[in-house]
């Protein structure tokens, strides 16, 4: 994978250059590092849904279940920040910088040419492959449905997106290209672990994951910020539910 030579040239470029001197121990410890965190954070949703039903008996299935998602993405949050907390500036340490100058200019045109390419692609899936479509939506419906639907919605929108970059696109991906692994490896490594983690999904489900994961990537390397991603990401599930709600309810 090339490394991409046409970022901004800020003075505050967060990514290392690629260098035939990588860390490797960096870079497997990061790679390590997060998995276990996304592991923990999945056993930690777990144990404290089981406490929590345990002592609430009248928890519905689809209560316990928004309940997990909620808590793993708090957990995969916190334990970012527990990760990079010795690190002076940690909000740079996951990227969470907002971007200035020629990076803040780039936003509008990525933004559209991401929603442009993922859109077609989403019309293509819905008239050619709708029940793979469907397949990969139906387990959310019964969350969407529920009665606490509302915390479902902020789930997908907002808890999914915070979390998914936090980890992949901010530490991962950082923490790659500090050991000098270059971004496009750094990026391509995260969004293989990225897509990975929804494994459950079909192979068209797995392919819009990747490809959305690519746009992110490129994006975080235009502006150098994981908000953007995450906004990108927001718009992205926001799509998914109308589509979801609107053609396969």
């Amino acid at each position: 994978m090339s490394e991409t030579t046409d970022a901004p040239r800020d003075s505050d470029q967060p990514f290392q250059i690629r260098s035939r001197d990588v860390n490797w121990p960096r870079a497997v410890i990061a790679v390590v590092a997060a998995g276990v965190i996304l592991a923990l954070s999945i056993a930690l949703a777990a144990v404290t849904t089981l406490e929590v039903v345990s002592r609430v008996p009248t928890l519905s299935e689809v209560q316990a279940e928004v309940l997990i998602i909620t808590l793993m993405q708090v957990f995969s949050v916190v334990l970012c920040v527990l990760v990079v907390s010795a690190h002076k500036r940690w909000r740079s340490a996951l990227l969470l910088n907002i971007p200035q100058g020629q990076r803040r200019s780039v936003i509008p045109g990525i933004v559209a040419v991401s929603a442009l390419i993922l859109g077609v692609c989403t019309v293509l899936a819905v008239v050619f492959l709708p029940e793979m479509l469907r397949r990969d939506i139906s387990p959310f419906l019964p969350l969407i449905e529920s009665d606490v639907w509302w915390v479902a919605v902020l789930a997908v929108v907002v808890g999914a997106p915070i979390s998914e970059e936090i980890l992949f696109r901010g530490f991962l991906v950082r923490e790659l290209t500090q050991a000098r692994v270059g971004f496009g490896w750094a990026a391509g490594i995260a969004n293989v672990m990225w897509t990975a983690a929804h494994f459950n999904y079909s192979i068209v489900g797995l392919s819009f994951v990747f490809l959305a994961g690519v746009l992110f990537s490129w994006a975080l390397y235009r502006t150098g910020s994981v908000w953007v991603t995450i906004a990108m990401h927001a718009l992205y599930n926001i799509v998914a539910l109308i589509v979801m709600v609107t053609v396969f309810r």
